[in-house]
């Protein structure tokens, strides 16, 4: 059994900063995926300066655009929490996860850990046409799921590109894919 890297488990240790929950690519962001909202360090601390009344030490002209980041970041968090569609759109990954628990633990079961899964079966079908194993339908059954969720997704974000959606030879249909 190999050692445990204590860098993924101590932050401090890798050099990474001691900011829990903070974003330090940008002054803020939005994840869909994990429905939270996310500062740098230096927008919360401005941020908080402002919540205690401390603002002296800080220029009007920093407190004004940290603010605005947590006013941007905190519509999108309310698009996407504070809509049916935006709800059902940030819903998707665990969906997606929930759906394919079962499919998931039959593909392991069956021919282990493979990644990516889809070009997997692609080429399982190609080399090995007519043998359907248990494993090949339960990572059939996931990838397809998660194609159908990604169809409805780009769906909502962009109607406009229905046209190319449908030369994808996975596409279905769009009820298909809002059903799933």
């Amino acid at each position: 059994m190999s050692a445990l890297k204590r860098d993924l488990l101590e932050p401090k240790a890798s050099g990474i900063p001691d900011a829990f929950g903070a974003t330090l690519d940008a002054h803020g962001l939005y994840s869909t995926t994990e429905f939270v909202l996310r500062l740098s360090p230096r927008i919360h601390e401005l941020v908080d300066a402002l919540t205690r009344g401390d603002t002296a030490e800080h220029s009007p002209g920093d407190l004004f655009q940290a603010y605005s980041t947590f006013l941007h970041e905190t519509l999108h968090w309310w698009q996407h929490v504070g809509s049916t569609t935006g709800l059902i759109y940030s819903l998707c990954y665990p969906a997606l996860v929930t759906a394919n628990l079962e499919q998931l633990s039959t593909t392991l079961r069956e021919i282990g850990p493979r990644k990516s899964l889809k070009h997997w079966a692609e080429r399982f079908q190609f080399e090995n046409p007519g043998h359907l194993t248990e494993g090949l339908k339960a990572a059939n059954a996931t990838v397809n799921n998660a194609l159908d969720i990604g169809f409805y997704k780009r769906f909502l974000h962009s109607p406009l590109r229905a046209p190319e959606i449908f030369e994808d030879p996975y596409f279905m249909s769009v009820g298909h894919a809002y059903r799933i």
